[in-house]
Order: structure tokens, then sequence, then C-alpha cells
């Protein structure tokens, strides 16, 4: 008895010594099923794979030397539930490091999001850094560091926006270099040091606006040394944080190699704070040095893309910029001679001289004061005579247009009609200007407004006044084709018909030397058809989008939230088509078409000549005399004298130049 009550105290014993093990563990967490909860009550894989944890650096660890609150649990399986690792047992320093940077300092209380060691290291794979198969691998840490640089729980948190960086980096000359298989390139440790990661507001960090320099120095000696003597980082070193540190100039993670940069990128990083308003003002700097630029050969030639073209920094150098007035600086006056040989053959001083920021100034020679002054004079009276001489010439020939209208003519439109389109034309002209300026306020033709005295209140008041005056004439119009004789036989005259699409065909046939016959138009053609249906679709279209953007909150309260940005984007591309279209199509056919020029008055007198109605709508002239209604529209010596077309066309010929040599008006 005593002996059996022996060999179970062994037993108990030794099961107890080995209880712990990592093969006791493994027992259960060698099943690549075994799942569990993280502290979030999330799903995860509770599966430790032997082999990799056999080949990791912490091989000769039991699993009890991290997960120390199961040390002396024996009734398995354990509880879910575990404290987390603590790294800092064993890895003192880089613990006290962590605990002080962004990382460690649990993302301003969003512990859940913080990254934890095994985040980057990896947990029971954990290799040397020099592994290749390492997550900390210089190859391998971009992507490590992507793993929470590009989480969307992150990057779209209330709280904290996390930088979308890799792409960026791995498109930059130092990501192309880790890339290659260059050891020594720089990784994302190179910049951020690896633990001690701390906010770019801490003075202590590796990318405070101060530091950066120095980041950047550890690897670029020469540069370094070379912008320690500028006058940016004297002013950055003097506590001026506006002042261009590298970043500023190279950017941060897409950083593009000397070699390959683009030439408007070193002009656009001098001109971010060179033309900067609020920095020109702070620091008196001065105000003219960017536009002199763009304004001289050299900045159109940047502009033009033309690669071998100076920017800033080829006068003023890469990093060792100095003010004008240190004997070192490439610009001081003593030094303007060998800057401009660097692309120049037999430079003078005169000529280095000619072509400084301040020599492009009117105000830095009187000589150039009266030139401009000159010729600006000069502009404005030639071409102003020029404007008025050619206005007189216009003019006359629209007084002949006129006399031509007012002996022989057919009633186009009648006063209703012109009141129409003189409210249509002045409200459509109206809401294109004042919506346009809403959409392209820094449009120069949007500068009227401020020069008349209209603010942004004024303006979006006079948009409205017109839509208002828009939809009242669309309104009137309605009433208009519907409960007038005049109106109502004019819709019957404009509706679309088959013989339309004939007419199409006719006419592209004859411009295109296709066919000898010239078409014959009704009283409206086609082309005045589509345009009074397209202004019939776009008053419907931008009445009801306008609607929905002026009252928003109505709207919404019985509609879903997209349709406001809808109808944002119907109205402003349906203006743009309507705008086009005016200017495309109409004004073509009513100025500048050959048979209209300079322009047809229709619209102002209501009036067309009859020789014109004759040669352009010969099946209206012929359809009035045929059915014996609307004569009122034509003259009446053509209702006395006249039976059909051909008699019209006789009497243009042989009457009416005899009735207007009588009258000493011969316009013929």
């Amino acid at each position: 008895m005593l002996k059996m009550i022996s060999i179970i105290i062994l037993t108990f014993l030794t099961f107890s010594a080995f209880s712990q093990d990592n093969e006791t563990c493994l027992s259960c967490h060698s099943d690549p099923e075994l799942t569990g909860t993280d502290p979030n009550g999330k799903e995860v894989s509770m599966f430790v794979d032997s082999l990799k944890f056999s080949q990791s650096i912490h091989a000769d660890l039991s699993c009890i030397d991290c997960h120390q609150d199961l040390e002396g649990v024996e009734d398995f399986p354990h509880q879910e539930t575990l404290a987390l690792v603590n790294c800092g047992t064993c890895h003192e320093d880089e613990a006290n490091e962590y605990a002080q940077s962004m990382h460690g300092l649990k993302f301003v209380h969003r512990e859940e999001l913080a990254p934890k060691c095994w985040d980057c290291h990896g947990k029971h794979d954990i290799l040397p850094s020099d592994n290749p198969k390492s997550k900390t691998y210089f190859e391998n840490l971009p992507v490590t560091c992507h793993e929470c640089h590009h989480r969307r729980d992150l990057a779209l948190s209330d709280s904290l926006h996390i930088a979308q960086i890799a792409p960026e980096f791995l498109k930059g000359v130092h990501g192309k270099l880790i890339e290659e298989g260059n050891e020594e390139a720089p990784t994302c440790n190179t910049c951020h040091t690896s633990h001690s990661i701390r906010r770019r507001i801490d003075p202590q960090s590796t990318i405070y606006k101060l530091n950066i320099p120095k980041t950047c120095g550890q690897c670029h000696f020469d540069e370094f040394e070379e912008y320690g003597k500028s006058i940016h980082f004297v002013a950055l070193s003097h506590g001026i944080l506006e002042s261009a540190d590298c970043t500023d100039c190279h950017g941060e993670h897409q950083i593009v190699s000397p070699d390959s940069a683009y030439l408007i990128a070193a002009h656009d990083a001098c001109e971010r704070c060179h033309n900067d308003p609020r920095l020109i003002r702070k620091y008196g700097l001065s105000q003219k040095v960017v536009s002199t630029y763009e304004d001289s050969y050299h900045g159109l030639a940047v502009k033009l893309g033309q690669k071998k073209a100076p920017t800033c920094a080829s006068c003023h150098r890469h990093h060792e910029i100095y003010g004008p007035k240190n004997p070192l600086s490439s610009v001081n006056k003593e030094n303007l001679v060998k800057t401009c040989s660097q692309c120049h053959k037999n430079v003078t001083e005169s000529f280095a001289k000619s072509y400084t920021h301040e020599s492009m100034l009117i105000r830095s020679n009187p000589i150039n004061y009266w030139i401009s002054l000159i010729y600006i004079s000069l502009i404005v009276v030639v071409i102003g005579g020029m404007f008025f001489h050619n206005l007189i010439i216009f003019l006359r020939y629209i007084r002949y247009k006129r006399l031509e209208e007012k002996h022989l003519y057919v009633i186009r439109f009648k006063i209703p009609e012109i009141f129409q389109h003189a409210v249509l034309m002045i409200s459509f002209t109206l809401l294109a200007l004042t919506g346009f300026a809403l959409k392209f306020p820094d449009a120069w033709w949007v500068d009227m407004f401020a020069k008349l005295g209209i603010s942004a209140g004024g303006r979006a008041l006079l948009h409205r006044i017109a839509a208002v005056a828009f939809i009242s004439i669309s309104v009137y119009h309605l009433y208009y084709i519907s409960f007038t004789k005049r109106g109502r036989y004019l819709f019957k005259q404009i509706m679309l018909r088959f013989s339309d699409i004939k007419e199409v065909i006719q006419t592209l046939k004859y411009y295109l030397y296709l066919s000898s016959e010239k078409p014959r138009y009704e009283e409206f053609d086609y082309t005045e058809k589509a345009e009074y249906w397209a202004v019939v679709w776009g008053g419907i279209v931008m009445g009801i989008t306008g609607f929905v953007l002026w009252f928003p909150t109505i709207i919404t309260q019985f509609a879903p939230s997209w349709v406001v940005r809808a109808a944002e984007l119907i109205h402003f591309y349906e203006a743009i088509l309507a705008s086009l279209a005016i200017v495309v199509f109409h004004l073509f056919f009513v100025i500048f078409h050959p048979e209209q020029y300079p322009m047809n008055l229709s619209w102002l007198t209501g009036k067309m000549s009859l020789k014109a109605a004759v040669k352009k709508h010969p099946r209206w002239i012929e359809r009035l005399l045929k059915e014996k209604k609307n004569l009122d529209l034509l003259p009446e010596v053509i209702q006395a004298n006249c039976n059909t077309l051909a008699d019209v066309e006789n009497y243009l010929k042989f009457g009416s130049v005899y009735e207007h040599v009588q009258k000493g008006k011969v316009i013929y």
C-alpha cells in the first residue's frame, strides 16, 4: 500500500514538473483550427507553428517566459483571456524608449489601436533583423509599417488619421534603392528610429522641424554641410519654423532623385513659400521674385517644359543659398558673371545685371517706366481708333440691313415674342455669368463683379433673380402657346417632323457639293427647331435641379441625400452644354453666318426682309400665299399683287427696284 502511494505521488510530481513545458502548450496550440477571442471580442487563431518557433530567435525560451501569468497553472485548458506579453521583462531599454514614443503613448488614449511589439517583430516567428525573412529586415520594413499605415479603421478613425505613406515611399528614390536590394538604403527606421518614434511636434523627435536637417545629414553629409551655411538653416536655427528644411523642398516620402526630378518641381518648391502672401507680409520678403521670374525667358521656358531651362536653383544654388549681400552668394553682384556663365558664353557684367529680379521691375529703371507708359498709351489710342473705325463700318452695314427690311419685309416675330426672347436672353446671360462665377472664382472675368461692387451674396441674389425671371418667362410662354391664336400657330410650326430629317440630309449634301439643289425651308428650319426644343429641355432640367439646390433642406426631407450632389452635377454640366450651344450654334446662325452677317435683326425689330425670306424660307412664303391665312405677315403690296411664290420673286426682281429708285433709296 505504501509503495502504491509513493508511485502516485511520484507520478503527480513528475507531471507537475513538466505540466508547463512547451510540449504541453503545443499539445493544444499546434492545432491549426484552434481559435480564441482577443480583448475586443474578435475571433483569432491560437495556432502556434512549432517549426517556425524552433527557428525563431526565442527558440530557447519556454512559453511561460513570455506568458508569465500562466506560471503555476495546472488546470488545462487555461482561461482564454491572458495578460498581454511584457517584452520589457527582457528588453528593458527598448521598452522604455517605446513607452515614450508615439506608439507607446497609446495613440492619445486609443490603446486598442496602438501597435505592440509583436505587430512589428512578429509573435512566435521572430527572427533577427538581418534575416531576409524577418519582418524588420530592411527590404521588408516598408511592408511591415504599411500593415498599420494602410488600415482603413485607422485611416478613417474620427480621432486619429494615419498617414498612407508606404506606396509613396516605394515610388521615391529611397524606396527604389530598397527594392534594388541596396542594404545601405534608408528605411523607415533610418528617419523615424526603431523604438523611439516620437510625434513631429516633439523637440526630441527625429522629424521635428529643427531636427530634420540632422536626420537627413546622417546619409547626406555634403548636402547637410552646405545647407548648414544657408540662409534657410540660419533662419531655422533661430526658431523661424516657416523656413525651408529638407522635406519642404524634397518631400517627405516620395523623394525624387535630383537627376530625374522634373524642372518644374524645382521651381514650384521655391514658389510655395516665396509667393505666400502671409510669409511675404510677416518677414518682409520681396513681393515680386516669383512674378518677375515667371515673366522672364527662364520662367516661360520652364512653363513650356524645356528640361534645360534654368530654375530658381540654377542661379541661387540648391543647398548653400545665401542672401544677395553675402560675398559667398551666387547672386551677389560680384559673382553674377560666374553664375550666368554656367549657361551663357561671353558673359559681361552688364549682361549679368540686365536679368536680375530687380531689373525686371518697371520701377527699377525710369526708361522701363517710360517705355511701358508710351506703349500702353499707343495701344489704347491705336487699337481704340481701329475699334471705332470698324464700329462705324459695322453700324453702316446694320443700317443697310435695316433699310432693306424697312420697305419690303415679312413679320418674323411680333412684340410679345420679341419680349419673350429679350427676357430669356438677359436672364440666361445673367444665370451663366453668376453661376460660373461661383464655380470658377479665379477666372479673369469674375473680377468684374468685385469692380461693380457686387459681393458673393450679391452674386447669389442676382443668380436667383435671373432664375425667377427665366421661370416666369417660361410660364408666360407656356400660356402664350396654349391660349393665344398666334402662340398656337407658332407652336404648330415649330413642332418636329420627319421632313426635318430630310432637311438635314439635303442641307449637308448641298454644302458638301453632293447636290446642286439648295434646301428650301419652311417658317422654321431644323436648326431653329432644334434650338427651341433644346431650350425647353434645358429649362426643365435647370429648373428642377436649381430648385433642389435652392431648397436642399426641404428636398432632403423626402429625398435621399445623394439627390443634392446629383442635382449640382446635372446643373453644372447642363449649364456648360447650354452655354456652348449658344456660343457655337446660335450665335453662328444669327451673326457669323455669311447670309446673316453682320447680324440678323429679327430679334430686335421682329422683321425679316422679304428678299431674305424668299431666299431661305421659300416654303413659308409659298404656304402663306396658298392658304390665304396670316397674310398680314406679308407686305401689303405683296398681298395685293402676288398669288404665288413666282409672283413674289418677279416682283422682287422688277417691281421693287423701280419703287425704291423713285423714292431715291436704291438699296440693292
